[in-house]
């Protein structure tokens, strides 16, 4: 590991991602989004690629990270901390192209591995503690253009537009990152999304309504990134209860028939398990009342889904 000194290892930089590992050689990448090919039998470095990233970037709220990389037609793909997507050759580590999706100086970032899928590279965005619009962005992967975008924030007479207060920009400002890596089911031709918390996260009151697509599964169409369907799993989020992590594709039987399955743990302590087709309860989910706080002009229900939670509940 000394070869890997300053790379990310220890000090304020994790190493959170899962190698990749292809014809004997393995890939990986470090918390300052330095990558490294190596000899998956000996250990031996075949090649090096240093970031060079600034070391003053300030908006990741939990710490200098990346959870891995992407690959496809002969690349590795890796998004950045400075909201970057980078592209290399996977034989010499050489970089192919560079594609700012975003501008880390208005609060963007990236932390979650990408996701390659039949020429398109896609990819979340952090920052939702920043006041920035999270978005799903889809790039060229052969060029690094950007296809389009994806906002998990809808603008006025957009789905769900009408969950923010109307007259107002909150909706340009609320938050709502993805801070995984996307699933994507190829015969459905429909990528799927956990979305994270609202912002303010604690502070409602601006917010009225229920804020999709805040805390939130989202499938949108992998070609053109047009909206298929969503579940909100908590409505006006106050608690910070972003779904952070990735959702799962499954398929299943229930009550004799195939059912195509998709499941997201939820900060709440809950499974959501839904059809990804069109993103209605598998299994029951019920919307029931709450107690309110008019101030934090809170959500009168909200969903419980049916049989146990994973974690003990408490106010």
């Amino acid at each position: 590991m000394t070869r890997l000194k300053g790379s990310g290892l220890g000090g304020k930089y994790s190493l959170e991602a899962t190698p990749l590992v292809k014809d004997g050689i393995m890939y990986m990448i470090t918390g300052n989004d330095d990558v490294f090919a190596l000899d998956a039998k000996t250990g031996q470095f075949l090649w090096e690629h240093w970031s060079q990233i600034g070391q003053t970037i300030s908006t990741v709220c939990c710490g200098w990270l990346n959870r891995g990389l992407a690959m496809g037609e002969g690349m590795l793909f890796l998004g950045q901390l400075d909201a970057n997507m980078v592209a290399l050759d996977a034989k010499t580590g050489k970089e192919v192209w560079r594609t700012p999706v975003e501008d880390w100086h208005n609060g963007y970032g990236m932390t979650a591995a990408p996701l390659y899928f039949d020429g398109i590279i896609y990819t979340g965005i952090t920052g939702g503690e920043f006041g920035i619009r999270g978005r799903l962005t889809a790039l060229n992967a052969k060029t690094g253009k950007i296809l389009w975008r994806a906002y998990t924030l809808p603008a006025p007479g957009e789905p769900g537009g009408d969950t923010w207060p109307a007259g107002t920009t909150h909706y340009n400002r609320g938050g709502a990152s993805i801070w995984n890596t996307p699933a994507l089911d190829p015969q459905l031709g429909l990528v799927y999304f956990a979305v994270g918390n609202c912002g303010p996260d604690y502070d409602g009151s601006m917010r009225e309504g229920d804020n999709l697509f805040c805390a939130s599964v989202l499938a949108v169409n992998a070609k053109t990134g047009a909206y298929a369907w969503h579940f909100q799993e908590v409505h006006h989020d106050i608690w910070d209860y972003d779904a952070a992590s990735p959702v799962v594709l499954f398929d299943t039987v229930i009550n004799g028939e195939p059912r195509k399955g998709i499941a997201q743990a939820g900060r709440t302590g809950w499974i959501y398990i839904l059809d990804r087709t069109n993103g209605k309860p598998l299994i029951g989910i019920e919307e029931r009342a709450v107690s309110q706080e008019p101030r934090q002009k809170t959500a009168k229900t909200q969903p419980f889904p049916v049989g146990d939670a994973i974690v003990p509940q408490c106010a």
